[in-house]
């Protein structure tokens, strides 16, 4: 896929910040979906997947940071002000369009949808 697809993750790894150490929920995870496909990910319970997906979205708690590369339809997200990432998240529904708040759009307690593109 070319930079210009749907979305476009490389080297993704969120981090947190602790009184002990820091903790990598994800090392480097890279992918890309094209507009229409859809994508599940799957895995044990505590690997980082609804924490990969939150710092795409940037919603990761405040001790969260986030390294690598997020585009969204060419647009890069890394460095958007939190008022310009909830532009982007309330223009585009994205999957689980059929709940409200843009904040649940990917979490893994919202039901159905499909990414990028409406039904």
């Amino acid at each position: 896929m070319t930079r210009s697809g749907l979305l476009d993750i490389r080297e993704r790894e969120p981090r947190f910040a602790t009184p002990q150490r820091g903790v990598r929920a994800v090392n480097g995870v890279s992918s890309a979906i094209d507009e229409g496909e859809a994508v599940g990910v799957v895995g044990a319970s505590g690997p980082g997947k609804s924490q990969l997906f939150l710092s795409v979205l940037g919603l990761l708690a405040r001790n969260g940071r986030a390294r690598g590369s997020v585009r969204f339809r060419g647009e890069q997200l890394l460095g958007l002000s939190s008022t310009a990432l909830h532009r982007v998240r309330a223009t585009h529904p994205g999957a689980g369009e059929r709940c409200g708040e843009s904040s649940r759009r990917l979490s893994p307690l919202a039901r159905g949808g499909t990414v990028g593109r409406r039904g």
